[in-house]
């Protein structure tokens, strides 16, 4: 029995030495099948459309071939597939030209677009574009100013409009007071950042 115990170890000692391995069962198989399944992934489009979309702004020359080839340069999704994902996200902004092609209604630079928050894609700023902002204002009245001049000064189309932005909600009976504050906020639009560079 000794002897028989001993033929085996050696038995075994020397398949692991020639590199021998002993078969495997069926279900190591299939679970290995399975492992190379999920390292082939094809990124398709119903995945890119998973994400969150995110307002991107146009860029001198951009069509929307160059923006669906710049979300392929920083992600695995293949150009084709996002170009389609621009199109169904922009289902309002898109012409088709004599040929067909796809491109978006409204491309002048700056004009803004949806595109997919996939991960990779840089900002806004990483590509050179400012987003909009908000931007505080003030004004601390005067004696004689009114609702009407302080619209016209600070380029409110009417009184009733610079009155609501500055929370005023009775404007044709509101009286302003010497040194009240009157706060409100201006959108600065998007633009593209200056090249640090010489």
């Amino acid at each position: 029995m000794r002897t028989f115990i001993l033929s085996v170890i050696l038995f075994g000692t020397f398949l692991g030495l020639v590199g021998c391995t002993p078969p495997q069962e069926p279900e190591e198989q299939v679970q290995e099948a399975q492992v190379a399944e999920i390292q082939e992934v094809t990124y398709t489009l119903n995945m890119l459309l998973s994400y969150h979309k995110r307002t991107y702004y146009l860029q001198p020359d951009d069509t929307l071939l160059t923006v669906a080839n710049m979300i392929a340069e920083h992600t695995r999704y293949d150009e084709s597939v996002a170009a389609e994902a621009l199109i169904q996200l922009n289902p309002g902004n898109i012409a088709y030209n004599s040929n067909g092609l796809a491109n978006f209604a409204n491309n002048t630079v700056l004009d803004p677009i949806w595109i997919p928050e996939a991960p990779g894609i840089p900002s806004n700023r990483e590509l050179g574009i400012q987003n909009p902002q908000e931007i505080p204002m003030f004004h601390k009245v005067q004696s004689g100013d009114t609702l009407y001049a302080l619209a016209q000064q600070y380029g409110f189309i009417t009184y009733q409009e610079f009155a609501a932005k500055t929370g005023i909600t009775n404007p044709d009976t509101f009286i302003l007071q010497p040194d009240q504050v009157l706060h409100w906020t201006i959108q600065e639009p998007a633009k593209l950042i200056e090249s640090s560079t010489n």
